[in-house]
């Protein structure tokens, strides 16, 4: 599998000042091809590549109505490149990290930021309905309550359907077949123009079955800046470089493989059977991680093991290389180990309802697609 780096991102419709005034939109990409928005995707259905045979993408039927599934669908496993020819600054990197009922999370990177957005398809809407501006961990937050409302696209898709996302612009779908040549092929596309009050215009270019190809940003000056879809890497997935922490001695590296809808407490619990250099190991083959949870409100990572660790000679000490371990790697400054979902009690110690193990914590892991 290929390697890219998994660059830091932003999340929210910014735009560069100066030299590099550029939207950069939440409507990113959409990754592949589902019949049904609201359905959780398929990872091994069919998405477009960079082969040649995939250019040239048909239009949706002209003689229906096109809906947002033919625009805008969602790719397990994938990962979407975007680049401007004249900024590096722009590069762009979409991953969907969960799905669920109408519900998308993606993680979208670029050279300088890291975020996480939730996008909802609801009553013929596609809605941008949660964004982290700098959010670089894992957890699953399609549960969590939206934070913005802003529409990335609007039922029915024609020429000269309107609507107005927030005070400042105003969005009309202006084409539904503007030829857009791009690195990854040539589609005819729905040209989606956005209007602010300043003067600035965006354009953004959607191929059917295959989503976001082109995006042109002018602003008041006049100055024209773009990115377009440089690359679709299948089979993809986020490689993190993790501290694995044990007790008297300095942490190992492994590399953390995080696919769409991931169970991150199978990955840990995986990871916490598999031997150190020396054949240690961090949790006996007799006790499972079988859940994990964490509470940003809290700044705290719930452990949820099957049974307690007292057949350990040195329990607490391991208790303290998890938290280190799952604190980094969310970055919560304390963790709480839990038995069956219940207090955490042994013969050498019980952990209460307000008992936690305070986390060391250090740099930030490193960050790849594989």
């Amino acid at each position: 599998m290929e390697k890219i780096f998994l660059r830091k991102i932003l999340l929210k419709k910014i735009f560069f000042t100066a030299a590099l005034v550029l939207a950069i939109a939440f409507s990113l990409s959409a990754c592949g091809k589902s019949k049904d928005p609201q359905a959780t995707p398929d990872a091994n259905s069919e998405a477009p590549g960079n082969e040649a045979e995939q250019t040239d993408a048909p239009a949706p039927d002209s003689s229906a109505t096109a809906s947002i599934s033919d625009y805008f669908a969602v790719k397990s496993n994938t990962c979407y490149i975007y680049e401007s020819p004249t900024h590096a600054d722009l590069r762009q990197e979409c991953f969907v990290t969960y799905t669920e009922g109408s519900r998308i999370q993606r993680r979208v990177a670029a050279p300088k930021m890291s975020s996480t957005e939730i996008i909802e398809y609801k009553d013929g809407t596609l809605t941008l309905i949660y964004g982290e501006p700098v959010f670089y961990f894992f957890e699953n937050l399609l549960d969590v309550e939206p934070n913005m409302s802003f529409v990335i696209l609007k039922e029915p898709l024609q020429v000269g359907q309107t609507w107005k996302p927030d005070e400042y612009s105003d969005v009309e779908i202006t084409s539904m077949s503007t030829r857009i040549d791009t690195p990854v092929g040539s589609y005819d596309c729905m040209e989606v123009s956005t209007s602010y009050v300043d003067g600035r215009l965006q354009k953004e270019y959607y191929a059917p079955l295959v989503g976001l190809v082109k995006t042109t940003y002018t602003n008041a000056e006049a100055t024209v800046l773009e990115y377009s879809l440089m690359e679709v890497v299948e089979g993809a997935a986020l490689d993190v470089y993790t501290s694995f922490y044990k007790p008297g001695t300095e942490p190992e590296e492994r590399s953390v493989q995080i696919i769409t809808n991931a169970d991150l407490a199978a990955i840990f619990n995986t990871e916490f059977h598999a031997p150190f250099s020396d054949g240690t190991q961090s949790l006996p083959e007799s006790v499972t991680l079988d859940k994990l949870v964490v509470d940003r409100s809290e700044n705290c990572v719930y452990m949820d093991f099957s049974s307690d660790l007292s057949a350990l000679d040195n329990e607490l000490d391991i208790l303290k290389a998890l938290s280190d371990t799952l604190g980094n790697f969310f970055d919560t400054a304390k963790a709480k180990p839990l038995e069956h979902g219940g207090e955490y009690s042994s013969a050498n110690v019980t952990y209460g309802a307000e008992d936690f193990i305070e986390v060391d914590l250090k740099s930030a892991s490193a960050l790849n697609f594989e």
